[in-house]
């Protein structure tokens, strides 16, 4: 299997499209992109947002059409040792799944492991993912196939 690690404000939505909205937005084209790597690799995606943390906003993503099949554990570090959190959270999910060969992770943070930057298609908070990052990713979730 496959696995996105998905983070959510940078990714599925930027800066532009919270003017005057709540903070519940998604942007239809960058969901529209996400479905895209989707469907070209086959890969699944697992949250690793701090919207994983509040059943409000995973059920906003569902009902928009994000869906996942996991979410990463917060290990809720105090924000002096927070280097590397997000990428060590990525690490004990797959940890306890060894079946999971190819990943690429979707953020606009660079919260990773020294092992994992290369497997990061970084976004940009101001404008989101664009077509340029399914590009990227596809290239890392096929490449060696």
């Amino acid at each position: 299997m496959k696995i996105i690690f998905l983070d959510v404000d940078g990714v599925l939505n930027c800066q532009g499209d919270f003017k005057g909205k709540s903070l519940h937005v998604l942007n239809k084209d960058m969901i529209a992109r996400l479905d895209k790597i989707k469907e070209a690799t086959g890969a699944k995606v697992v949250l690793i947002s701090t919207w994983r943390k509040f059943r409000k906003h995973r059920d906003y993503l569902k009902k928009n059409g994000v869906k996942f099949i996991d979410r990463t554990i917060d290990f809720c570090l105090p924000p002096s040792e927070r280097y590397g959190q997000r990428g060590a959270e990525i690490e004990h999910w797959l940890n306890k799944r060894p079946d999971i060969k190819k990943y690429v992770i979707i953020d606009d943070e660079w919260d990773f492991l020294e092992y994992q930057r290369p497997l990061l298609v970084k976004t940009q908070w101001l404008v989101g993912m664009q077509d340029e990052h399914v590009e990227q990713a596809i290239n890392i979730l096929k490449k060696g196939m």
